[in-house]
């Protein structure tokens, strides 16, 4: 089969795969038993629309209250209830709307708890700027501030979101803590390495393990605590004195009735894209699906593994396919513009051609399955070693595009991008090494 055939499957199997609608019927019509009468539903995230239509479907009727958290740039053409209200929430930078999703979020929680009904909350990636209510002393500008610090220091979205949590009335299972009295059954869709809870959206009805000592250690550790607003310094400082609450914690009472239930992960959809490439000949490999680390860091290890496959026939033999999913960080130190895929595929092509690889032998597709990656228009990038010297053809340093962040540049010089526009969904990044078994001798067929 063609290259750009091989490509064009996998990207489409890697989206249908992230489609969450079905996943959260499934798992809703597991509850309906236990759903039997009203309940409320809030949904937020990437995923919100799918995600409540799932709900509503596989439960079998509408919630008497429903709330709606989307993004700006998912359409919504109807509302998948009746009665929904409908917010619209900033990623990956919190604005206003986000402030009254959190706002209302915590209006239906405590609704449940008043009224005695079951609340269903359906959460996406996404979230954790999408919704939010901060502690009192952190206005929206500092919220804002905080993240974008956040965002360009290269720390892991695990790390963020231990911060996050702990500036938060809503993150942390206190979403949870507002519907008290009230059986709360959180179904999540997980965008985050390791698929934990209290990861995935900040974990708005998920117990927390960690602590205000553990977010401080984080600003320390990159060097972050003269750079972020004082308002959040204060907080997360008198948090760890005790002067504000923690999250709610493992074994607490507050989770007597509370059931959360993740609905999909990464290695979904690494595993079928794993079975389509095995249908189609490759000898197929899934190495993870929690990669993590610097993407320019991550795309050399990436290359040294297509070099070894190439030459040695290890860890499989060619035609080969390298399979994996996660999310890698990218510290932002020059002002292009960029995103964590993209940037993973133009260091994977440089790097394969410092090795001496200038052929297109090897190919690497590295897609964000929400169809966002970074704050660019593509979902990311299919690249070959050999596109390195067509982009100095077309006047383009690569080399010095990747120092400045702006291998969207870079990759747009020869038509790398992938542009899928938002999918509504948002399972993670997608990538796939894939190496032929012999040399071609023609140019890249993407």
């Amino acid at each position: 089969m063609a290259r750009r055939n091989v490509v064009e499957a996998v990207i489409e199997r890697a989206l249908k795969s992230s489609s969450l609608y079905e996943r959260t019927r499934s798992a809703a019509q597991g509850l309906a038993n236990r759903i039997k009468e009203d309940y409320l539903a809030i949904s937020v995230g990437k995923a919100s629309v799918d995600m409540l239509r799932g709900v509503i479907d596989g439960l079998g009727r509408e919630p008497s209250l429903c709330l709606l958290i989307k993004p700006r740039n998912v359409r919504l053409s109807s509302a998948p209830c009746s009665n929904a209200e409908v917010i619209e929430g900033s990623h990956p930078v919190p604005d206003e709307g986000s402030i009254k999703a959190g706002d209302e979020a915590l209006r239906v929680a405590a609704e449940a708890s008043r009224a005695g009904v079951p609340l269903v909350v359906a959460v996406s990636g996404g979230g954790s700027a999408m919704m939010e209510r901060p502690i009192e002393g952190i206005s929206l500008d500092d919220l804002s501030a905080l993240n974008k610090v956040l965002l360009s220091s290269g720390a892991s979205i695990s790390e963020i979101n231990v911060i996050r949590r702990h500036i938060s009335k809503v993150k942390g299972g206190k979403l949870l803590r507002a519907a008290k009295g009230a059986r709360t059954y959180g179904l999540y869709a997980s965008d985050v390495p390791g698929d934990f809870l209290e990861d995935i959206a900040s974990g708005p009805t998920a117990p927390d393990p960690t602590t205000f000592r553990d977010a401080l250690d984080i600003l320390n550790r990159y060097k972050l605590v003269n750079d972020i607003p004082p308002s959040v310094l204060k907080v997360l400082r008198d948090g760890e004195r005790g002067l504000v609450e923690e999250t709610v914690k493992p074994g607490s009472p507050e989770l007597e009735l509370a059931e959360n239930l993740i609905v999909a992960t990464n290695y979904d959809v690494v595993s079928d894209v794993a079975a389509l490439l095995e249908e189609m000949g490759y000898n197929t490999i899934v190495l993870t699906s929690a990669a993590q680390g610097e993407s320019r860091e991550v795309g050399k290890f990436l290359a040294s593994i297509a070099l070894d496959v190439m030459r040695k026939g290890v860890p499989v033999r060619p035609p080969a396919a390298i399979v994996l999913g996660g999310e890698t960080a990218v510290t932002v130190r020059g002002r292009g513009l960029g995103g964590r895929n993209q940037e993973l595929a133009l260091s994977w092509a440089l790097e394969l051609r410092r090795l001496g690889i200038r052929s297109d032998r090897a190919t690497l597709v590295a897609l964000a399955t929400d169809g966002v990656d970074g704050p660019t228009d593509a979902a990311g990038a299919v690249v070959t070693p050999a596109l390195v010297d067509l982009m100095y053809n077309a006047g383009v340093n690569p080399a010095e595009e990747l120092i400045n962040n702006d291998s969207y540049r870079a990759l747009a010089s020869v038509n790398a991008l992938i542009k899928t526009g938002p999918t509504g969904s948002n399972l993670n990044n997608v990538i796939v090494v894939l190496v032929d078994d012999h040399e071609s001798k023609r140019q890249p067929d993407l």
